[in-house]
């Protein structure tokens, strides 16, 4: 939060690292890697600095994460999930950007598998993204994760 407001981010033009990985079978958290831009490391550094510090203050002793990966300057991005039972429905809204056309097509991803996630987040793919900031504290690891809320992607 900043000043009592969730801090939300928007980022045009995310080059795509990693494809779609699962993060925990359990939970079905499917994650990909974009390179982040010096202007979103600053950003996201200040933060982490923030955050840790608060964590620590509120009695946290978890090994702490940063939320920029420094030898590949890049972040990892978590797809907005809810699970219901064995259904998992998707709460990112993902739209592809036809550059030949300069239409958006909405993908209605609320059921997709992980398959054709993969097929859309392909190596060299650019997304803007936008999303949020969420902690966590799970297995003696903290940090902060970053939540995708919308995704635009750019098909050449």
């Amino acid at each position: 939060m900043h000043n009592d407001i969730d801090l939300k981010l928007h980022c045009s033009r995310l080059k795509v690292q990693l494809g779609i990985r699962k993060f925990d079978d359990a939970n079905r958290r499917l994650t990909f890697v974009v390179g982040a831009s010096s202007c979103l490391r600053e950003v996201l550094d200040e933060c982490d600095i923030l955050v840790e510090q608060r964590y620590k203050d509120c009695g946290g002793d978890s090994e702490w994460l940063p939320v920029v990966n420094r030898e590949y300057q890049s972040v990892r991005l978590r797809l907005n999930a809810r699970v219901d039972g064995n259904t998992v429905h998707w709460r990112t809204q993902i739209e592809r950007f036809q550059n030949e056309s300069s239409t958006f097509q909405k993908v209605e991803s609320s059921n997709f598998d992980s398959a054709e996630l993969e097929s859309l987040f392909i190596r060299g793919t650019y997304v803007d993204a936008f999303f949020s900031l969420e902690t966590f504290d799970y297995m003696e690891k903290a940090g902060i994760g970053l939540v995708a809320d919308k995704l635009i992607i750019h098909h050449q």
